[in-house]
């Protein structure tokens, strides 16, 4: 399984390398909006310095890449046609497929320019010179300039750190300004010197992070968390950027204690959205090494006693319950996912049958088996979905080819891949997938998976990586979302 740390980028946060960081200054944003009712065609804009949109007409805009849905919106992007133009443009669509919007003055192409998915209503749309929170319908709400002393930290459910330099003979100090999402400020802290703080962290629920020292020079991991308004510091979270609030508490960290000394080999540290910290006593019974990577949903910790076995840590009652029934022998923990979570109530987790094949199956709380355990190559459970990739001999005997098939988290099959002809797919998002149609020879993804291959959530619409434009919307059956996009009234947006 993996260990290493993930980016927070799982939680819609960017904390901007390329892009720097920036002020709030409403005062120097000038936005275009315009509806263009072209009757199923679409309007590419032309020159538009002064707000004025000059527009050519396309009969069928050429897609370059999707991205997945969240909050009901995609990010898509359409290629320039404009003679003498290269790159595309940022366009975002419904879940009819109805363009809201595009922005015609942001090439999506350019290295500086990122789009987030949509949380909390808003987006935020990066080039190397501003940050703009957009929300749902188009509108940009509020624009951060970046310069050399004021720069865009992070950015996560429609606020935003920025971070502001000022020096001079006497004093050098950063400002980090935390605005929430109608720009205003919600809090401050400073940090005297000329170095800045390298990463800031969104972890939901409104709990931001970032790395610092205490007085004696330990690393510690400083919080804050917006519902009580205070900060926290914690030593054992010090290098945790794996913490996940998906409900209103989380897991911090693991620490080690003597049972000599204490009575228990280790305490599980969990912290509220409101800051409160608590601990909870782990005996050497239920092990002695545990994995770092813990999350909490539907209030069950799923923990992982080290490259040996299981336990459910139940956040209600406080009773552990340890994998020990009939398939503990055959976990197969090497290929356990990188984070184990109770979804519907369910878990599904890697096994090894007794031909050696591999194979997944759900497990309720209870560690009681859900169905029966299904030969695989790879599999994904996100979203009340659990997609299982096997291999199934071509009809001539020549070769392999990949299959998909898909089940609800009682173990139901829903669809497979054979009855629509897909060659790949993705993890399920807010009810939705994508899924490559056969007789699509382009690469699946930039620079990511090859074809045929299972494309996992970190890979769909993160890091600037989006699906290429032959991907197709389905839903919980399999059955495509809409044939086209429909561009007959779309607003354009230029970000100024």
């Amino acid at each position: 399984m993996k260990k290493l740390m993930k980016i927070v980028i799982e939680f819609l946060v960017i904390s901007v390398f390329v892009i720097g960081c920036g002020k709030n200054s409403e005062k120097n944003m000038e936005v275009t909006e315009e509806d263009a009712s072209t009757n199923g065609t679409m309007e590419i804009s032309g020159d538009n310095k002064q707000g004025d949109i000059e527009s050519v007409t396309q009969e069928e805009p050429e897609y370059e890449t999707i991205d997945k849905y969240s909050e009901n919106r995609a990010w898509v992007t359409i290629k320039n046609e404009e003679e003498g133009q290269t790159g595309a443009y940022y366009g975002c669509i419904d879940e009819t497929g109805k363009m809201v919007f595009y922005i015609d003055n942001i090439n999506a192409f350019e290295t500086s320019s990122t789009v987030t998915p949509f949380s909390n209503g808003y987006a935020f749309v990066g080039t190397d010179q501003a940050v703009y929170q957009i929300d749902v319908q188009g509108t940009i709400v509020n624009t951060y300039e970046i310069t050399e002393d004021n720069k865009v930290k992070a950015y996560a459910d429609g606020k935003l750190w920025t971070e502001e330099y000022d020096s001079d003979f006497d004093t050098a100090q950063y400002t980090y300004i935390l605005h929430d999402t109608d720009g205003k400020e919600l809090t401050r802290f400073e940090i005297e010197g000329t170095e800045p703080i390298s990463d800031m962290y969104y972890y939901g629920k409104g709990v931001w992070g970032y790395n610092a020292w205490d007085d004696e020079r330990n690393q510690i991991q400083r919080f804050y968390c917006e519902e009580a308004d205070k900060w926290i510091d914690s030593l054992v979270a010090a290098t945790n950027h794996d913490i996940h609030f998906y409900e209103n508490t989380a897991v911090l960290g693991i620490s080690y204690e003597d049972p000599d000394d204490t009575g228990y080999r280790a305490k599980i540290l969990l912290m509220d959205i409101d800051g409160n910290v608590s601990e909870v006593s782990m005996t050497g019974d239920l092990g002695w090494n545990w994995d770092g990577n813990n999350v909490i949903n539907e209030d069950y910790c799923i923990l992982e006693e080290y490259k040996n076995y299981l336990v459910i840590y139940n956040i209600e009652t406080g009773d552990f319950i340890k994998f020990d029934n009939e398939y503990a022998d055959m976990l197969n923990i090497e290929s356990l996912p990188d984070e184990l979570k109770f979804i519907n109530g369910k878990v599904a987790l890697p096994l090894i049958g007794q031909d050696e094949n591999q194979y997944v199956a759900l497990f309720d709380t209870s560690w009681n088996i859900v169905g029966e355990p299904i030969m695989c190559t790879k599999f994904a459970y996100a979203d009340g979905k659990l997609v299982v990739v096997s291999d199934e001999q071509s009809e001539t005997g020549e070769g392999y080819h990949k299959i998909f098939n898909v089940y609800d988290s009682n173990a139901n099959l829903l669809f497979s891949s054979k009855d629509y002809h897909y060659t790949a797919m993705t993890e399920y998002s807010d009810g939705m997938a994508c899924a490559l149609p056969e007789g699509v020879d382009s690469l699946t993804i930039t620079g990511a998976d090859m074809k045929g291959n299972l494309l996992k959530d970190d890979d769909l619409g993160t890091s600037g990586m989006m699906l290429s434009a032959e991907w197709k919307y389905i839903d919980e059956k399999g059955m495509p979302l809409f044939e086209f996009i429909d561009t007959s009234s779309v607003k354009i947006v230029s970000c100024n």
